[in-house]
């Protein structure tokens, strides 16, 4: 299937089974057309030996299946890091608790466990010790303006020149999000949106 970013016009060419499992693995946390973008993140960047990816914010795990099944489809072995303080973090009305056993239980029962690998950490906790090498940054953890200002400030410089951060939840029902998005894309030029709608998709070129 060619697949058209919304903001940029880029397509990119995603294999049919994936375009399945966008339509499988969605759920109340990412829909289809969500997946189906960060499936295009996935597969337009190319992809080295020491290169990863990063999700901030976890959950119960799926959509780490799904970008795992992504690069597996893809011919690559590439480890994910998932970043997630788990039961650590006190729920609020923006943020669900992400559950590691539920985690560890989807990836195994989906046969990823070796390329799937949980840190149980606040991101700013984790940011010092993640390497400069990142592919694909998620970020989907703390919803409020502090969280995700932080996220962007720490991990943006992580992704490499020609690689993705893929950031959920760009809308009104998270205010500091898009703040904190809209400042970044405001100071950071060498980031082209190809993106925007109730998630935000960008690329680092330089």
């Amino acid at each position: 299937m060619e697949f058209r970013f919304q903001q940029s016009g880029r397509t990119v060419e995603i294999d049919d089974q994936i375009v399945e499992w966008a339509e499988a693995y969605q759920s109340s946390m990412l829909d289809v057309h969500e997946l189906t973008n960060l499936a295009a993140a996935l597969t337009a960047f190319p992809w080295k030996d020491n290169e990863f990816a990063v999700e901030i914010g976890a959950y119960l795990g799926r959509t780490t299946v799904f970008m795992a099944k992504v690069l597996g489809r893809l011919g690559k072995v590439v480890s994910i890091l998932s970043i997630d303080p788990f039961e650590r973090f006190q729920p609020n009305s923006l943020n669900p608790q992400g559950d590691y056993f539920a985690y560890v239980a989807n990836i195994v029962a989906n046969h990823v466990e070796n390329v799937c690998l949980p840190l149980a950490a606040f991101s700013f906790h984790a940011a010092d010790v993640i390497a400069d090498n990142v592919g694909v940054l998620v970020i989907d953890g703390d919803h409020s303006y502090s969280s995700a200002s932080k996220d962007l400030r720490l991990f943006a410089p992580k992704v490499r020149p020609g690689g993705f951060i893929f950031i959920d939840d760009y809308g009104s029902a998270y205010p500091g999000v898009v703040q904190a998005v809209d400042e970044f894309l405001a100071e950071n030029p060498n980031f082209i949106l190809h993106a925007k709608n109730y998630f935000v998709v960008v690329e680092r070129t330089e």
